[in-house]
């Protein structure tokens, strides 16, 4: 009794195949471009923009009673009471 036909052992080959040859060709890309930013620097600049204007938003300054309090103080008074 078999428990694998020829023609399925050659697909899983090729598949094996096809799956190494990808994972060398992203490898090879990879390795030959240049180290411009780590991992540290590329995640801050990605996210520098939303932090910014989170920033802000968050510290956005309201005069009330002759003192700009930021937004934030308001929101954790707010959320004493």
């Amino acid at each position: 009794m078999k428990l694998f036909t020829h023609q399925a052992l050659r697909r899983a080959a090729r598949a094996r195949h096809a799956t190494t040859a990808a994972l060398a060709a992203a490898l090879s890309v990879l390795l030959t471009l240049p180290a411009q930013a780590g991992i540290d620097e590329t995640i801050n600049s990605v996210t520098a923009p939303a932090a910014v204007w989170f920033g802000k938003v968050v510290f956005f300054k309201i005069p009330i009673f002759g003192a700009n309090l930021p937004l934030v103080v308001l929101w954790l008074i707010a959320g004493a009471v």
